[in-house]
């Protein structure tokens, strides 16, 4: 591959291919995971303008204890917290108040990686690996 800028998007789409995998085997696998309390200590929506498109992200922080550690964690489920629409980032959010008593599943071996939803959000991480693959095949497209 000669062209810099392909082997750019050649890294960019492989990463994303990686991390849908990663987040997949990690979302199955959470539904087995050990599960404590938590409380909730943020709950907000952040707002990020890429070009002419506005998302959202539902963003939350929890504390929990595993074995007399007190760990934070921020993942609600595993793929996306981005949203188009401000209302559906809000409505994730409104079930986790802060202040609020959570189910926390984490990790048996690594408690510092949990997640509030346990599972895989299957159409997010179909997404992410396809557009990761197209843009793998740009980049080779563009290096020929």
């Amino acid at each position: 591959m000669n062209n810099p800028t392909a082997l750019v998007f050649a890294v960019i789409g492989g990463g994303m291919v990686v991390g849908a995998g990663r987040n997949a085997v990690n979302g199955r696998a959470s539904r087995k995971w050990p599960v404590v309390s938590g409380q909730m200590i943020s709950s907000e929506v952040t707002s990020q303008r890429t070009g002419m498109t506005q998302s959202h992200r539902g963003g939350v922080e929890y504390q929990y204890v595993v074995d007399g550690v007190t760990y934070t964690g921020d993942r609600i489920a595993f793929g996306t917290r981005w949203s188009l629409r401000k209302s559906n980032s809000e409505a994730l959010i409104s079930r986790y108040p802060i202040g609020a008593t959570v189910s926390v599943s984490h990790h048996p071996t690594e408690p510092s990686l949990s997640v509030l939803e346990p599972g895989v959000q299957s159409a997010f991480l179909g997404a992410q690996a396809l557009v990761g693959l197209v843009v793998i095949i740009g980049a080779l497209v563009e290096s020929f």
